[in-house]
């Protein structure tokens, strides 16, 4: 783990002047990498197990498909796709950079909600080109529960899958109209990362020169009608139940809850890359998670001020705050780790958690804490912590 005082030993993935701008943070930073996965349960492999084995119907063959369009691998395969380790730039056809493991985890997240019955929508904070979500909606629209628009030649109750035939019939794949079934939400800028406010989240700091490459080279390349069509191509956009919000997630989340959109959602996904992205959507979206839903958080060890967010968060509402693990261990809502990487040796690269209690918080009450407050606080905890008086 992580020495006192000192960065981890094994780093994270921001690509400019690593040390000297973690060294700041080095207190408060928590341990990533092999030394995270020495010390927290590595379940992903579990749950990838239990999805019904590739070809084997023709909703799998299909939903294989999807996942293989949107990274593509069919025309262009490569070893380095199946961890994400190439970063679709220029002209590449591909609608994510996730890789082939952590689509296949996401799915069996999906899958396990569907399972259980959780209630609730799918949202993604931060869906660049939305190959992600592409994959969330095929994986709702293959099981009958995606909400699409009512389609008066589609009788109640059909089948997504004609059984004689074995051919998926996707306008059948959620029959009973656009009253019922769950919405995939893909909330982004569609234009790149937001200005950095590192007087609000100086967790950010590792991002400076980062955050302009990545808007320059790839996410600023983008837009919200480009991801519609992408979505369309795939054949799984629904006017009804995939909805797309643009914009800043410090407007636009809570522009949505105050219109009655998020209320409830069965997985939370965030891509946000920031400290301050992170911590808006945690913010605003948690208290609209299911008992018993899932929150990924794809960028844990990219990002020191994503992974701060991740921390400052947990320990805020009492979910971690073990100090072995630095925030990252909880007897009743335990971080997972998404393994990653088998070209260089396993290592975890997302991590997500099951929800297991509502939070006592409303994210819109005024006077209430907000988004750039958690910082401190979490920051005053732990020197309680550190006192022995928390």
């Amino acid at each position: 783990g992580s020495a006192a005082g000192g960065c981890c030993p094994e780093g994270c993935c921001e690509f400019v002047n690593r040390a000297s701008q973690c060294s700041s943070l080095a207190c408060e930073l928590p341990a990533c990498n092999s030394c995270l996965g020495g010390t927290l349960p590595g379940s992903t492999h579990a749950l990838t197990d239990r999805l019904p084995e590739p070809g084997r119907t023709a909703a799998t063959k299909w939903l294989e498909l999807v996942k293989a369009t949107v990274l593509n691998s069919v025309a262009s395969p490569a070893p380095e796709k199946v961890d994400g380790h190439v970063w679709p730039e220029g002209d590449s056809p591909a609608l994510s950079m996730v890789g082939q493991r952590r689509l296949d985890h996401f799915h069996a997240l999906l899958d396990d909600v569907l399972l259980r019955r959780v209630p609730g929508d799918v949202a993604e904070c931060g869906c660049w080109k939305g190959g992600v979500a592409a994959v969330a909606s095929a994986v709702l629209l293959a099981a009958g529960e995606l909400k699409r628009a009512a389609d008066p030649n589609t009788p109640s109750g059909a089948a997504p899958f004609d059984a004689s035939t074995g051919v998926l019939d996707v306008d059948a794949a959620a029959a009973g109209g656009g009253s019922v079934g769950r919405v995939v939400w893909l909330l982004d800028s569609f234009r790149g990362l937001p200005e950095l406010d590192l007087a609000s989240y100086p967790a950010d700091l590792a991002h400076v020169l980062e955050a302009k490459h990545a808007n320059d080279q790839v996410l600023g390349d983008n837009s919200a009608r480009a991801v519609k069509e992408a979505l369309e191509r795939v054949g799984v956009f629904d006017p009804q139940g995939t909805r797309l919000v643009e914009g800043f997630f410090n407007e636009s989340l809570p522009a949505a809850l105050r219109r009655g959109e998020l209320g409830r959602l069965a997985v939370l996904r965030l891509d946000g890359d920031l400290y301050a992205s992170t911590i808006e959507a945690l913010h605003y979206l948690y208290p609209s998670l299911s008992l018993g839903g899932h929150v990924i958080v794809d960028d844990f060890t990219d990002w020191a001020g994503c992974r701060q967010a991740v921390a400052d968060f947990r320990l805020v509402h009492g979910l971690g705050g073990d100090k072995k693990v630095k925030g990252f261990a909880s007897a009743t809502e335990p971080l997972q780790v998404v393994w990653h990487d088998v070209l260089k040796g396993e290592q975890v690269r997302g991590v997500w958690w099951t929800k297991t209690r509502h939070l006592d918080y409303a994210p819109l009450e005024a006077g209430g804490l907000k988004p750039e407050g958690y910082a401190a606080a979490a920051k005053t905890l732990r020197r309680l912590q550190s006192a022995g008086l928390a």
